[in-house]
Order: structure tokens, then C-alpha cells, then sequence
């Protein structure tokens, strides 16, 4: 980019942010761009939604107010939609705020027109329809259909309705044309006081739509509602409340005959009765049932970010670590219950996964995410073997999980021998869509791809098993389904529940399979090169509209600043994989080491020794050694006295407990660890290698010149340290620094990114 005045920043910046959960730039987003040039850009975002927010009750009020002229009518009905809008209050919903705001304006223009007002609302509904580019292209469905509704009913009015029409429809084609004509799952959630209103709210308006033309406007909108916008979205739920306020503050003209009071007099006595309306009853009920549903909404949101008396202090005790731990202009994780609290305590800027943040999620709960519109394939290899992968598809409203296959249970055989794959993870390779995890086991080395397809729901895996002298080589994958079961097909296997998958299965060797159940057992063997490639189909998935993108949380937390994350108990159990801890890679005594000169084959510790904090000097009557510690090198000065040189052996021991995989040639040795691998070059030499059940031997063999030589071991990604005349090599594996934990709640890390 090559804005004046410092502008690239700001939009790389936002497209950032928006990048988690909106996947494009609309042109809605240019509002908060001139504001943030000036101001703090996060705090822009927030100010934008509340302003845009606060809104939504006035146009309700001008809607209201065109309808009935009474001024009580429309503060009730505002009220309502207020109270109804909270679901928008987070900044992901803010195509529905702008919806919101819009369909009463909307709505008010149509009733001009119905009433037989000025030409001048016809160019204003056609406005709107096209201001509806700053939303989800999805109101262009409500929009459509409204109209449609409103020409069926009132055919005189076509050649003013007309214009608006083309352009709704055009922009519903539009959206169909790019996105796709998508279904989704009623929410048939019987407990949800929201479904409840909304039956008998489209109930009612059918009734009287049917009883009085006059009020068509009023009651034909909460059954078109129901018919366009259940299955589209939840936040759309929140939306059609708000227009069902209508109805609502219509019903609410009818409190004013429920109860009359009546003075009668009975043998000289003054009587009071009261006179109820059971007709205007009904109304009432349903007034008071939307107010409950508003206020159950407004405290399903407020829940969100409650808090209960015990953990007042753990709030201000992890705001008071968040403060001194994270540093200026970064971010910080925390769980949806104490982000508010957190940013409002500290001032920092806090990043959570309310609603659903796939940035945030990604982070808290995989290493790497490979994602397009119709499925997310999780990998938590190196931290983790449980996915490896786990394939999540989209259902039209939520990814869900569908197929995993766990490194735990796959099995390799070389030459008889059965290993376990699980935890021998040296390498990851991300190139576009495709994720390439390397495997190091003796005499095995296995290549893992998993390729996504860009714009199809299929995901393709490769094994490549290359073994060490065309031995015989094997693999068993348990392939385990959530919610199907596994049948033979013509081409190959189906999994058929809630989900439906195919699975194609290819391979040079010889190809066994098993069905239990839900799971499906794939095997193959061939000999010396094994390739074993798996491709699913995932038919049941539907189009998110999603850009096809991969993640990796090491790349996540760097690009999004984070400084430092308050896991929850749920989120504690990926990050704690992710923690970072001291590991020792080797240790070299130097009291093992000798030199070969003339005749004697002598300890360099036989003699004379002076130490200081990086220098020894081990003198004997044949040589002379003398040892520094230069930066990551160690570097030893072997000189002759009354011999010849010859040899310099030194050993050293490699502890196995955290070690995943090894690879010793001649003067060089590479050991692979979680997320980092320690390499060790001699300047000559060789190795000679010994295998014990919890450690490595290595001797290394080093020529020696005839009277002085110089030999140097560089370490790279490692530390040294000396202690007496042991040196110890250690290094850092894991990228988060617990701080500690709060009321056995919250954990709080640092984040230490290499």
C-alpha cells in the first residue's frame, strides 16, 4: 500500500481485525477508516456501533409515529426494540444494527405510499434498498419479499413499487449468484421464549391481516419475518423481535378499554364494579409476553458478562497482572465473561471469543487451521496428538464436528516392528491450503499432507512411509465419525448420519479396511515406499461465504500482537500443551575426555586443572587443553608438551524424555523437540553411536594435528551452562510463560514468541 499521511497502516489494521469474522470490506467500514485516521481505531469501532446502535429505537419511533400518532404507541414500541437490539451490541452483528436501523425507514416510506402520498418515497425506498449494501446482503431477502407481499395486496400501487422490486431482486441475485442458495435448521428450541412470541405474533398477524386490509402493514410483517429470516441467521432474531414491536404497540392500543370502573348505587349504598374486557384480554397477554422476552434477552447478554460476588477480587487480581504483564498497543485474550471487566479495569485493548472470534478459537484451541467455505480441518500436532486431523463442517450456522483421526491410534510396521506415531511430530511445512507434517521413528520417515480443496468441500490426505533398506512397511488409520455411521459404497466408503462423507481410498500397496460402527479402520502395506492417499467428500456441507485461508497460532499471536492470554478452564486445556518450559538437550563431562598422543591415551583431567567461569585449563606432561565459551560455541585449544597428537575423544549423553527425533552424521547432530530442533557442528570428526532405553551415547572421534589443533562445537538454538567441568546445552520449547493461576479459575500466560 501507498497511502499518504500514514493511511496504509490504519487499513492494514482494520482488515486485521474485520479479518477474524467478516472475511471482506464493505464499504461500511470506510465510516470507521476516516474516524480512526484521527482517533484510536478500536475505540472508533465501538463508538460507531453505539452511535449506529442508539438508532435503531428512533427509526422504530418515526415508523411507529407515521402509523398511529400517538406518542405513547412509539416510546412503547422503541422501548421494545431497544431492549430487543441488545443482541447487536457485539461489533460481529454490525450488518444487523444497519438492518435495523434501515427496514423501519423502509417500512414508513411503503406506508406513505400506501396511504397515497407524494411520488417522492418512491426514490426513497430505492435508496434504501441499495443502502442495504452497507449489511448482509441477506435483508435484500426481507426486502424482496415485503414488496412482493405488498403488490399481491394492493396491485394499484405496481408501477411505484416497481423500481424499488428490481433492485432488490438484482441484489438477492446477487447474493444467490456469489454466495449460494443456502438452508439451514429451524431452531426448534422449545424452551426459547423467542420462538414462543414468534408463533403466535405471525398467528395473530395472519388473523388480522385476513380481518382488516387496513392494517396490513402492521401484521404482514412478522409472518413474512418467520418465512424469510428463521433460517437464514441468529441474530436475525433480534430483528424480527424488533419489527414485531409493531404489533405489539398496535395490541397496546387496545389497554385503554380492558378495565372500566363503574359507580352503581344498591339500596342507598355507593357500589364500585369493575368491568373487564375478556375480548381485549388476549392483546394484553401478548404485550406482556414480548416485554418478558425482552427482558430475558437483555439478561441472556448482560450474562454474559456477569460476575458473582467471589470473583470480585479475582478480577482485580488478574487485571493487576494483565496491567504489568502486557505490554503498550497490544492485545489480550481473555474468556467473553471477564473481557469487559478486564478492558475496563486496565484500559487495554482485549480480544475474546464471544459469539464466535475464528482467530481467538484458533489460538485457544489448535496449532494450525486449514479453513474454506464449507469445512475447517484442525491440526494440533506438534503440541498434541489428538487431532490429527479433526474435519468440522459448516451446517449453516455453526462448523460442527464430523470426522478425526487421532495419531494416538495409528499404527506403523516396519519389518514386524509396531510403533506408535504419536509424539514423533519433527516438522511442519505450510504452503497455500496445504499443511505437510513430517514424522521421524527409527528406520521411518512419514510425510503427511493435508490438502484442502479452495472452493469445494473436499479434503485430501497423504501418507508417504519411506523405509530404510525396502523393508516392509505398514500403516493402520482409525478414521472415527461423530454423528455417522461408515457403509460400503460403490466407490468406496459412506459415512451417513447428520453428516454425509464420502471416502475414496488409494494406494500402491495392498489396501485392507474395516467397519466398526463409527469408526473405519484403513490399513496398507507395500514394500519400501508407502503411499496411502485418502480423500472425503463431504456432501452435507453447506457454503459460509467463507475466504478460503489457513492459520497458525504461533503466526496469529505475532500478527494480532498478543501479549498475554487469561485462559479459562476449557481454553487452559490446548494452552497449557503450549507452555513454555526448560529442557535439557545434553550434557558433555569433561572428566570423560581423553587424548591419544604418542603412546598414552591419557584423561585431559589427569593433571592439573584451573577453572573460571567460561575458561578451563586441564595441563598434564603430554599436552595441554585448553577450553572457552565463545557466544554458542565451544571452542577447545589442544596442544602438545612431550607427545605427539593424535586423537581428541570427547562423549556426551542425550537425554530421551523429551526428544522426538535424531538425525548423527559424521561431524554433525540434529535433535528435533516439540517446536524446535538443536543442531551441534563439530569442525571435524565423527561419531560413533550407542542406543540405551532412556538415553544417547555419542563418542565423538577427532583427528588431531601432530602439535596444536583447534576444535569448535557450534550450538545453535540452545544455551550452554557450566557446572565445575560438566557443560550442559538446554533449550526453551514452548512459546506461552504461565504467570500463575487465579482461584484455580484462570490461568495467565505471557505470550514469548521466538
Amino acid at each position: 500500500m501507498n497511502l499518504p499521511i500514514g493511511f496504509d497502516d490504519y487499513v492494514k489494521q482494520l482488515i486485521l481485525l474485520i479479518n477474524g469474522y467478516r472475511y471482506s470490506l464493505n464499504p461500511i467500514i470506510l465510516s470507521i477508516f476516516f474516524l480512526s485516521r484521527f482517533y484510536d481505531w478500536v475505540a472508533s469501532i465501538k463508538l460507531i456501533v453505539a452511535l449506529a446502535y442508539s438508532l435503531i429505537p428512533i427509526s422504530i419511533f418515526i415508523y411507529m409515529y407515521e402509523l398511529f400518532r400517538d406518542r405513547f404507541i412509539s416510546f412503547l414500541s422503541s422501548l421494545l426494540a431497544l431492549m430487543f437490539a441488545v443482541a447487536f451490541l457485539n461489533s460481529k452483528y454490525f450488518e444487523g444494527v444497519v438492518v435495523a436501523i434501515l427496514l423501519p425507514i423502509f417500512l414508513t416510506f411503503l406506508y406513505k405510499l400506501y396511504s397515497g402520498e407524494r411520488q417522492l418515497y418512491i426514490i426513497g425506498l430505492v435508496v434504501i434498498c441499495m443502502l442495504t449494501l452497507l449489511s448482509e446482503l441477506k435483508a435484500c431477502y426481507l426486502l424482496s419479499a415485503i414488496l412482493t407481499v405488498f403488490i399481491i395486496c394492493k396491485r394499484e400501487k405496481l408501477f411505484k413499487i416497481l423500481p424499488s422490486l428490481i433492485v432488490s431482486y438484482g441484489l438477492m441475485i446477487h447474493h444467490m449468484v456469489s454466495v449460494g442458495i443456502q438452508f439451514s435448521y429451524l431452531p426448534m428450541d422449545l424452551t426459547n421464549p423467542i420462538l414462543f412470541i414468534a408463533i403466535i405474533c405471525a398467528t395473530v398477524g395472519f388473523y388480522l391481516t385476513v380481518k382488516s386490509r387496513e392494517i396490513l402493514l402492521l401484521t404482514i410483517i412478522p409472518a413474512i419475518l418467520i418465512i424469510a429470516l428463521f433460517p437464514i441467521a441468529n441474530y436475525f432474531l433480534a430483528l424480527f423481535n424488533i419489527l414485531s414491536s409493531s404489533l405489539a404497540s398496535f395490541l397496546a392500543s387496545f389497554y385503554r378499554g380492558f378495565v372500566k370502573s363503574y359507580k352503581v348505587m344498591e339500596d342507598g349504598v355507593e357500589i364500585r364494579e369493575l368491568a373487564i374486557n375478556l375480548n381485549k384480554l388476549i392483546p394484553i397477554v401478548l404485550i406482556l409476553i414480548l416485554i418478558a422476552t425482552s427482558i430475558h434477552n437483555t439478561r441472556i447478554f448482560i450474562e454474559s458478562y456477569q460476575t458473582f460476588p467471589w470473583m470480585s477480587l479475582t478480577i482485580y487480581d488478574i487485571s493487576s497482572i494483565v496491567t504489568c504483564l502486557a505490554s503498550p498497543n497490544s492485545y489480550v485474550i481473555t474468556s467473553s465473561s471477564l473481557s469487559a471487566w478486564i478492558e475496563g479495569l486496565t484500559g487495554l485493548r482485549v480480544l475474546n471469543n464471544y459469539g464466535y472470534d475464528l482467530e481467538v478459537d484458533t489460538i485457544t484451541s489448535t496449532n494450525y487451521r486449514l479453513i474454506n467455505s464449507y469445512i475447517m480441518v484442525d491440526e494440533t500436532n506438534p503440541a498434541s496428538p489428538a487431532y490429527a486431523p479433526r474435519v468440522r463442517v459448516y451446517d449453516g450456522e455453526y462448523y460442527l464436528n464430523s470426522i478425526v483421526i487421532n495419531d494416538s491410534n495409528v499404527l506403523v510396521t516396519v519389518s514386524n516392528t509396531t510403533l506408535n506415531i504419536a509424539g514423533h511430530v519433527i516438522n511442519t511445512y505450510v504452503n497455500s491450503l496445504n499443511l505437510t507434517v513430517f514424522y521421524g521413528l527409527p528406520s521411518l520417515t512419514i510425510k503427511k499432507i493435508e490438502a484442502l480443496s479452495r472452493d469445494s468441500p473436499i479434503l485430501n490426505i497423504t501418507y508417504i512411509l519411506n523405509a530404510e533398506g525396502n523393508a516392509q512397511v505398514g500403516i493402520r488409520i482409525p478414521i472415527y465419525a461423530y454423528n455417522a455411521l461408515f457403509a460400503v459404497d460403490d466407490d468406496g466408503f459412506l459415512a451417513i448420519g447428520r453428516d454425509r462423507v464420502r471416502i475414496i481410498i488409494k494406494s500402491n500397496g495392498v489396501i485392507d479396511t474395516t467397519i466398526l460402527n463409527k469408526t473405519l479402520v484403513v490399513s496398507s502395506s507395500s514394500k519400501g515406499v508407502l503411499k496411502l492417499d485418502i480423500m472425503f467428500t463431504f456432501f452435507s456441507a453447506k457454503n459460509s461465504n467463507i475466504q478460503p485461508c489457513i492459520y497458525s497460532t504461533m503466526d496469529l499471536l505475532r500478527n494480532l500482537n498478543v501479549s498475554c492470554i487469561v485462559a479459562s478452564r476449557r481454553m487452559n486445556n490446548f494452552l497449557s500443551l503450549l507452555q513454555r518450559e526448560e529442557i535439557a538437550v545434553l550434557e558433555l563431562d569433561e572428566s570423560t575426555m581423553s587424548v591419544l598422543g604418542g603412546q598414552y591415551f591419557q584423561p585431559i583431567t589427569a593433571g592439573n586443572t584451573t577453572l573460571t567461569n567460561t575458561t578451563a585449563i586441564y595441563e598434564t606432561n603430554n599436552f595441554i587443553v585448553c577450553r572457552r565459551i565463545l557466544g554458542n560455541s565451544i571452542v577447545y585449544e589442544v596442544e602438545s608438551r612431550n607427545s605427539t597428537l593424535r586423537l581428541f575423544i570427547m562423549k556426551y549423553v542425550v537425554p530421551l524424555s523429551n526428544l522426538r527425533w535424531w538425525l548423527i552424521n559424521e561431524n554433525k547432530a540434529v535433535f528435533w523437540y516439540k517446536d524446535l530442533n538443536v543442531t551441534l557442528i563439530f569442525s571435524k570428526g565423527f561419531h560413533d553411536v550407542e542406543y540405551k532405553s532412556d538415553k544417547i551415547i555419542c563418542t565423538v572421534i577427532i583427528p588431531l594435528n601432530k602439535t596444536k589443533d583447534v576444535i569448535s562445537i557450534d550450538v545453535t538454538n540452545a544455551n550452554i551452562s557450566i557446572s565445575s567441568n560438566i557443560i550442559q546445552i538446554h533449550t526453551m520449547i514452548g512459546f506461552l510463560n504461565k504467570i500463575t493461576e487465579v482461584s484455580k479459575e484462570f490461568t495467565i500466560y505471557k505470550v514469548s514468541l521466538k
